[in-house]
């Protein structure tokens, strides 16, 4: 009968298989350990997507390449003035409020403001400063107009003859779109009619068409703004 006999230390320090001796066998080898296989998806876990397949990302804002940045088109209107002067618009739970220079205390607007969206996404208002004023001359993302009444947006345009930005690219000015409307609307007063069902859309008709009339084609008297 054969026994079994653990290998000599020797052998064990130096790594080398111990040399066979007669009436003993070797020790077994040490099994080869498990092999682990990656975990498959099950059918009630869905299809198998494969490593390789592209993922889709949820894009917040418009793409940089995307972004359609206006020229001033009158040089000579970038006039300076004290920038301490200017007011930032800053959203305020519902409502906006005004900050202006380095001063902390916050103004509530309640009037008609001319703005600038600018490259930054700051937006830049006065109630009379023209609009390459306000953004010094540079390009920016919008410019138009803006009524307030106790804090709260009424409505804003793109009325700005120096920037002539287009309704296509309203969103860029980081305002709240159901209060948008042409400047061709505010001529003709739609601004001020009571909102009704059609009048809702009329965000999406002045995007798909710049410029465009709006829907009513009624002869009313225009009203220069």
């Amino acid at each position: 009968m054969h026994r079994h006999e653990p290998p000599p230390l020797a052998s064990l320090a130096s790594g080398r298989p111990a040399p066979h001796r007669p009436g003993f066998l070797p020790s077994p080898a040490p099994p080869p350990p498990p092999v682990v296989w990656p975990a498959q998806r099950t059918s009630a876990q869905g299809p198998r997507i494969p490593a390789s397949a592209p993922q889709r990302a949820v894009q917040a804002m418009p793409a940089a390449s995307h972004l359609k940045l206006y020229p001033n088109l009158n040089p000579r209107a970038a006039v300076p003035v004290d920038r301490a002067e200017l007011f930032t618009l800053t959203p305020f739970f519902e409502q906006y409020r005004l900050t202006r220079g380095e001063h902390h205390e916050h103004h509530i607007p309640h009037a008609r403001y001319i703005f600038v969206s600018q490259a930054n996404g700051a937006v830049r208002m006065h109630p009379h400063y023209r609009h390459p004023v306000l953004a010094e001359g540079q390009p920016v993302r919008y410019a138009g107009e803006a009524e307030f009444r106790h804090g709260q947006l009424v409505w804003w345009s793109n009325a700005s003859g120096n920037y002539r930005p287009d309704a296509t690219y309203a969103s860029q000015a980081g305002l709240p779109m159901e209060r948008f409307y042409t400047h061709e609307q505010i001529r003709q007063g739609v601004h001020r009619r009571p909102r009704s069902g059609q009048d809702t859309e009329h965000t999406s008709r002045a995007s798909a068409s710049p410029g465009a009339s709006p829907g009513n084609t009624s002869s009313a008297p225009q009203r220069k703004v």
